[in-house]
């Protein structure tokens, strides 16, 4: 029973030896993972703001892209609307051309004129 109680003992205060050692440990793994915390917020804090730069820029890059389009679109309904109608100077000019084109000469190539 004393061998017990001494090996008990011996066992007690080499683990009480042990416990400022672990704590010690146990500190410095705290300092460490609060440090790892701190680096890691900072590398989030940075990754965010470059995130949101990048929207903002994609943002005026589709703002731009789509007000190029609408002015693609309106130009090219002024180009069919200018196209598609005639304008009134070139019938004009259409007439004058074959009006002068029309030549007592070229009647009489039909031989209805002497």
């Amino acid at each position: 029973l004393t061998k017990n109680l001494k090996a008990r003992d011996t066992a007690l205060a080499k683990l009480d030896d042990r416990i400022p050692v672990l704590m010690g440990r146990i500190d410095q793994l705290e300092n460490q993972a609060e440090s790892n915390r701190a680096t890691y917020q900072a590398r989030i804090d940075e990754l965010t703001a470059a995130l949101e730069t990048e929207r903002m820029a994609r943002a005026v890059a589709e703002g731009a892209l789509e007000a190029a389009r609408k002015e693609r679109s309106a130009l090219q309904r002024e180009l069919i609307r200018s196209e598609g109608a005639p304008r009134i100077t070139e019938v004009a000019d259409t007439v004058l051309d074959l009006s002068g084109k029309l030549t007592p000469s070229s009647q009489s190539a039909d031989g209805t004129t002497g």
